[in-house]
């Protein structure tokens, strides 16, 4: 019958071997078959009766990385002692079974290198070295907390001898912690798994940010701005971040100083610093000015923040309500006045009268940019000296 032969194993089966002669004989055997399939046969003469037979006992073994498949043909041949001429074949069909065989090469020096919150993609080239067609299955063992695998290639079904580049993404999350880790990659393809060994490393997070409690500030020639900037790592190394004062687009009316421009900082700390912007000359344009953070760690690792910085503009609005519209000589005129700021600033207003002398609850007020006082109320003699 039919032999299946699996590529690597040994199959074997027996032979009946008749003697149609009228003597006793001896025969010797021997075997054609394809390259890469080796067929063993009895070794020295085996004796046969006249009339009868000897079972005699085949043995196939295919060679592991075989590129046969499918239906082969091998003819067995007896040889007469007593006959030299004489000689029987015997032709078998035998089946190779398809092989499942891959495989793989990865990166040059054998890792994945990847950041915090971040995905590397590499790729590996997977070739069918068998005779069979699948799909190539991907798995992975020894990935650290917080990262996945995922192979990007959508089409994974590989033929035989067809060569395949599958992209593999590595994602981290931000609970991965940094290092070394030795994982391995598994490629299944049918029967045929590769295991590949790599350092996967896991980069330090580098990354900082610089900010102000507000995006402008304005300044008056009477008292400085003050503005309170926020250094951050948001790394998970320790950081000595510098800050830069890029006042190349601020006008030369201005002057700019920080406590500290240098911070050392632990992953996720924070640290404050006071910017004071003064002003040395009259200008009234606004003008940009920039802050530039930078990692000790790595100098690409940067970040920016501009404020405006406006000149301060005085301006108000006065009104007056007073609680009668006629005063008689020997009383006073009342009422209350309320003031609104209409500058771009906080501002102090001072208030005082002209040709009468009143007298107000308060003298001087303090109020932020658009502001409106809750009334200052007011009160002015009429004499007739002042009517004369």
């Amino acid at each position: 019958g039919n032999v299946s032969l699996i590529p690597g194993e040994s199959t074997s089966q027996q032979l009946a071997v008749w003697n149609l002669g009228t003597e006793d004989d001896t025969a010797w055997f021997e075997a054609t078959s394809p390259v890469g399939i080796n067929v063993t046969v009895p070794n020295g003469w085996t004796t046969i009766s006249r009339g009868q037979s000897s079972l005699i006992e085949i043995s196939y073994q295919v060679d592991t990385d075989t590129e046969l498949v499918g239906l082969q043909n091998i003819t067995i041949i007896a040889n007469s002692q007593n006959s030299p001429n004489t000689m029987a074949q015997l032709l078998l069909n035998v089946t190779v079974e398809e092989r499942d065989e891959i495989s793989v090469e990865g990166p040059s020096d054998n890792r994945i290198v990847v950041g915090i919150i971040d995905t590397s993609t590499t790729d590996f080239t997977v070739e069918n070295i068998g005779t069979s067609a699948f799909e190539i299955m991907v798995s992975s063992s020894g990935l650290p907390a917080g990262t996945a695998l995922n192979v990007s290639t959508e089409n994974r079904s590989i033929t035989a001898g067809e060569v395949k580049i599958l992209s593999i993404e590595v994602t981290t999350d931000s609970t991965t912690l940094s290092g070394n880790y030795a994982v391995s990659i598994v490629f299944q393809g049918g029967g045929s798994s590769v295991s590949y060994p790599l350092t996967l490393q896991v980069l330090p997070r580098i990354a900082i940010s610089v900010t102000s409690s507000a995006n402008w500030a304005v300044v008056g020639a009477a008292e400085p701005a003050v503005v309170s900037i926020e250094i951050a790592n948001l790394g998970d190394l320790q950081d000595t971040i510098s800050l830069q004062i890029d006042d190349s687009n601020l006008s030369s009316a201005f002057g700019v100083a920080l406590e500290s421009q240098t911070f050392t900082l632990d992953g996720g700390e924070l640290a404050t610093v006071n910017m004071t912007i003064t002003k040395i000359d009259f200008t009234n344009q606004e003008s940009p000015l920039s802050i530039i953070a930078t990692s000790s760690l790595d100098n690409t690792v940067t970040d920016k923040m501009t404020i405006t910085i406006f000149p301060h503009s005085a301006s108000l609005n006065l009104t007056a309500i007073t609680i009668s519209d006629t005063v008689e000589v020997g009383s006073s005129l009342e009422g209350t006045l309320y003031v609104t700021n209409k500058g771009n600033s906080g501002d102090t207003f001072l208030l005082s009268s002209y040709g009468l002398d009143c007298n107000f609850s308060a003298y001087s007020v303090s109020l932020s940019a658009g502001q409106t006082d809750a009334g200052v109320t007011y009160s002015c003699p009429i004499t007739s000296i002042i009517l004369s």
